[in-house]
């Protein structure tokens, strides 16, 4: 007799059994804990929401001392906010683990284990930290099994017991990078498994991202990214006094060598905000202030070529939009001159102002919650107006959109240009009271008011050479321009003996 062929064994599970095993460990850790919730544990329950609702606390400690009352309690923290907040105090939990000895009942340790797993960083400290002493003393009581990481979470505290405490999520994703497992199978394993939707889960894949985002390539975009915008991550506990978020944005910042990739500058920038706030500002304070003064600068740094790209941005688009024929004429001149700023690397910090039509042109752009920093303009004649402050380190401009001068100062203007407390400025503020107040303060030293008309280049050339700086003209003019100006007034150089700009014929 012949026999047909055995047919091939398929061993693989499909892959929505891993959802319904997560679904049935929930399940089945739902009744767990409300194993023992007859009618008297029901009463009890509400006997103590009663004692809420009348702010009468007078016998909790009684209640406490019996086990359907220490299991109802510690039930009501887990289901009741406001029960939990007025009731779930560090000597509450001091007197539950005194009253019962040798040990808590598993269903009451079983409660403690859930609530510290769902809310962990939600619980006020003191709260977490005896919570996390108890649970792990109480759990060594717990005699021990020859499988510890059976999944019963009890034994897996005996044998690791860090796990609760404020260092845990970041050992238990240390110890996966380690292995080489993945999170949500030792997860699993460790009998997390039914709460990985709690806080303690969430703050362990924040960590784990942190690992994918020292792996991402250059540049590159990854779905953690998403998920670590979301303040509810990244506003998570690290280590000491840190959160995710700068642990997160040290990570960013310091992989960056030269070229910020735009990506990473807007992932940035959606955390924290601009650095270019004031140090008072909540976000400054918050972020900046705990990452230090050189990665501020830093991203400083980023933003201020985004600053130029939108002043000129600003300035193309109100010409096209306003018809302005004047203002898209002198664009393409204005443009070069000022990446010529960019390209030649002299720019190191800006600081862009922006009237009210300016205002919407950038937010057109980038959105409304951008995040990117800006000074208002106030006043008559500044409403349509751009106005852009750079500093290029041996000089300084004031430049604007249009029916504006081209400022240049040798030293560094008054404070109140870089002074991220003043967040508006007036046109007395600008052609007024900074240059007043750099004359005198550097008395010797000159300053220009270069309107744009004719060739307005040239005047400036020969101001920054007559003060020894020496610019390589053909990388800041239109190839044409540059043709005709060399023609006309030869290749200008820097008399180092301080005297007129001479031209080379």
């Amino acid at each position: 007799m012949r026999l047909p062929a055995t047919p091939p064994l398929d061993f693989s599970w499909p892959a929505e059994f891993g959802s319904r095993w997560q679904r049935l460990a929930s399940q089945a850790a739902e009744k767990a804990g409300s194993a023992g919730e007859g009618d008297f544990f029901q009463r009890v329950k509400q006997e103590l929401l009663q004692k809420l609702a009348q702010r009468d606390f007078q016998g909790l400690a009684e209640t406490l001392n019996s086990r359907s009352g220490a299991r109802a309690c510690t039930r009501l923290w887990l289901e009741n906010e406001s029960f939990r907040k007025a009731l779930c105090r560090p000597k509450a939990l001091e007197l539950l683990a005194k009253a019962h000895q040798p040990r808590l009942s598993r269903l009451t340790l079983s409660n403690l284990c859930e609530l510290y797993l769902v809310e962990y960083d939600h619980l006020p400290g003191d709260v977490r930290d005896v919570l996390s002493q108890i649970i792990t003393r109480q759990c060594e009581l717990i005699p021990a099994r020859e499988d510890q990481d059976s999944g019963n979470i009890w034994q897996v505290a005996r044998r690791y017991p860090w796990l609760f405490s404020d260092s845990g999520p970041r050992k238990l994703v240390e110890s996966v990078i380690d292995t080489g497992r993945e999170l949500e199978e030792t997860l699993r394993r460790l009998g997390l498994a039914a709460y990985v939707g709690g806080r303690y889960g969430e703050v362990c894949r924040a960590l784990y991202y942190l690992n994918v985002l020292r792996e991402l390539p250059y540049g590159a975009t990854d779905p953690v990214m998403d998920e670590l915008l979301k303040a509810s991550v990244h506003d998570a506990p690290y280590q000491g006094d840190e959160l995710i978020g700068h642990a997160v944005l040290q990570i960013i910042i310091d992989r960056v060598d030269s070229e910020v990739p735009e990506p990473w500058r807007n992932f940035v920038l959606n955390i924290a905000g601009d650095p270019r706030v004031a140090s008072a500002s909540a976000s400054y304070r918050k972020w900046w202030q705990a990452l230090g003064a050189t990665r501020t600068e830093k991203v400083r740094g980023w933003l201020s070529k985004l600053d130029l790209r939108l002043f000129l941005q600003a300035v193309e688009q109100f010409g096209i939009q306003m018809g302005k024929d004047d203002l898209q004429r002198m664009y393409p001149a204005r443009k070069r001159f000022l990446e010529g700023l960019l390209n030649e690397k002299l720019i190191r910090n800006t600081r862009l102002m922006l009237g009210w039509q300016a205002e919407r042109v950038i937010k057109s752009i980038l959105g409304e919650d951008s995040g990117v920093s800006y000074a208002l303009l106030e006043g008559g004649g500044l409403n349509d107006k751009a106005i852009i402050y750079i500093d290029c380190g041996h000089f300084f401009l004031l430049e604007g959109s249009h029916n504006f001068k081209l400022w240049i100062y040798l030293a560094k203007p008054d404070e109140l240009l870089t002074n991220y407390n003043k967040t508006s400025f007036n046109h007395s503020d600008l052609t007024r009271v900074v240059p007043g107040k750099y004359q005198r303060e550097y008395p010797g030293l000159p300053h220009v008011g270069i309107q744009h008309s004719g060739t307005w280049q040239r005047r400036v050339f020969e101001f920054l050479g007559d003060n020894g700086i020496g610019l390589d003209i053909e990388k800041f003019m239109l190839p044409g321009e540059y043709s005709d100006y060399i023609q006309s007034y030869g290749i200008p150089f820097v008399d180092s003996g301080g005297g007129r700009n001479r031209r080379r014929s």
